[in-house]
C-alpha cells in the first residue's frame, strides 16, 4: 500500500493547501515554534505559487481556445462563426519571486511543526497538513480484468486492492456460469482446451468479494481465443 502523505498531489490542490496554511500560520506560529522569518517565507511562497498556477491556467485556457480557432479557420463549417483573432491574455503582475522547490520548504516547515510538543491533529487539520485517509467504499469497486495467454493457457489478471479477491464467471458459448474464486492477482484457467485444429472463444467477467460476499460492480467482459497447439 502506498504511503499516505499530507501533501496534495495535483498542482491546483497543492496551491489551495498552501493558501490555507499561509492564511492560518499566524494563529499557531508562536506556540509551534515557527519564527517570523519562516512565516514570511511560507507566505511569500504561497503568494508566488498562486500567481504561477493562475498564470498557467490562463495560458492553458487560451491555448485550448486558440486550437479551436485554428481548426475553425481551416475546416469550420459554420459560415457565421467569428474568426476575429483574440490576442494572448495578459497575466497579473507577479509578486516577488522566490527560490525554486516550494514544496520542499513547505514539507520541511511542516516536519518542524509536527515535532513540536504543542502540535496535535486538530491543529494539523485546521492548517491543512494532516493526511486524509481515503474512504474505502465497498460498493464502489469494479475489477478491471486483463487476460494473457501463456503457453495456450489464459491468465486472468486484476488488482485486488482492499478486497479479498474476485468471483470469476465464464461463458464458453452456452451462457454465464460461476467459474472460480481468485484471491491472488493472477488466476490460471486450466480448463480443457479445444481439440487440435479448432479454436474456442472464452469470455470472462468478475465481481469483487469481501468476507465471502460479492460486492461492488461487475467488471467489463473480456474475451480470449484459445487453441491447442500441441496434441495430447
Amino acid at each position: 500500500m502506498p504511503a499516505i502523505t499530507f501533501i496534495q498531489k495535483t498542482d491546483i490542490d497543492f496551491n489551495e493547501q498552501l493558501k490555507v496554511f499561509a492564511e492560518r500560520i499566524d494563529d499557531y506560529a508562536t506556540g509551534l515554534g515557527v519564527t517570523p522569518s519562516e512565516v514570511n517565507s511560507i507566505k511569500a511562497d504561497a503568494l508566488y505559487y498562486n500567481w504561477v498556477i493562475k498564470t498557467a491556467l490562463l495560458y492553458k485556457n487560451y491555448a485550448q481556445a486558440l486550437t479551436l480557432f485554428k481548426q475553425s479557420a481551416r475546416k469550420g463549417t459554420n459560415k457565421n462563426i467569428d474568426l476575429s483573432f483574440n490576442p494572448p491574455p495578459t497575466p497579473d503582475s507577479p509578486p516577488p519571486a522566490v527560490k525554486p522547490n516550494i514544496q520542499f520548504r513547505f514539507s520541511k516547515l511542516v516536519k518542524k511543526i509536527k515535532s513540536s510538543k504543542n502540535y496535535d491533529k486538530s491543529v494539523g487539520a485546521a492548517m491543512g497538513i494532516e493526511a486524509v485517509r481515503p474512504h474505502f467504499d465497498l460498493d464502489a469497486g469494479q475489477p478491471k480484468l486483463k487476460v494473457e495467454v501463456v503457453g495456450e493457457i489464459p491468465i486472468i489478471k486484476y488488482k485486488r486492492g482492499k478486497y479479498d479477491g474476485i468471483q470469476i464467471w465464464k461463458n464458453t458459448g452456452t451462457g454465464w456460469t460461476m467459474f472460480a474464486t481468485a484471491t491472488l492477482p493472477k488466476y490460471k484457467d486450466d480448463s480443457k482446451l479445444p481439440t487440435m485444429g479448432e479454436a474456442a472463444i472464452w469470455k470472462y467477467k468478475a465481481i469483487y468479494i469481501y468476507k465471502d460476499q460479492p460486492v461492488g460492480h461487475w467488471s467489463e467482459e473480456i474475451t480470449v481465443t484459445v487453441t491447442r497447439q500441441v496434441g495430447e
